[in-house]
């Protein structure tokens, strides 16, 4: 499956239970369809950005019945 990150994006949201929080919004093209992901701010810090990309293009493969 090609996979192209596209932007990261930070953005703010909030939640009714825990206030405000802010994350980053990672945008990439599965074989030519966007996809969004949100990825924590600890997350991204802890410089995990692009294994969770990975593992979100895993997911869409295999709902698609189709290999990497």
């Amino acid at each position: 499956m090609e996979w192209k990150m596209i932007d990261l994006e930070e953005r703010t949201d909030y939640d009714r239970k825990s206030g405000f929080y802010r994350y980053k919004l990672a945008i990439f093209n599965v074989n030519g369809s966007q996809h969004t992901l949100k990825i924590s701010m600890s997350d991204f810090e802890a410089d995990k950005t692009n294994a969770l990309v990975a593992r979100e293009v895993d997911k869409i493969a295999s709902a698609l019945g189709k290999k990497k």
